[in-house]
């Protein structure tokens, strides 16, 4: 089982603390896997940690904008070449 899984079974049983650890682990497998980040807060939201779910939640946006912005400039690349 992988370790984001391990951390869904864990929140699942209310093991938030080991929820926390699995994500933090797979994040460091994947810093770019907002997944990753989203299921950490969801677990530091259930914990009622706010200023970490804040933290979190500011990373969770700026990825997906990066992700965004990344796409936005493929498709500009692949239609202003034609």
């Amino acid at each position: 089982m992988t370790i984001d899984l391990q951390g869904n079974v864990a929140f699942k049983k209310k093991d938030f603390r080991t929820a926390i650890e699995c994500y933090s682990e797979a994040i460091q497998c994947d810093g770019n896997n907002a997944t990753y980040y989203s299921n950490r807060a969801a677990a530091y939201l259930a914990m009622c940690r706010f200023v970490y779910l804040y933290f979190l939640l500011k990373h969770i946006f700026d990825l997906q904008r990066l992700a965004d912005n990344e796409n936005m400039t493929f498709l500009w690349l692949k239609f202003s070449s034609s």
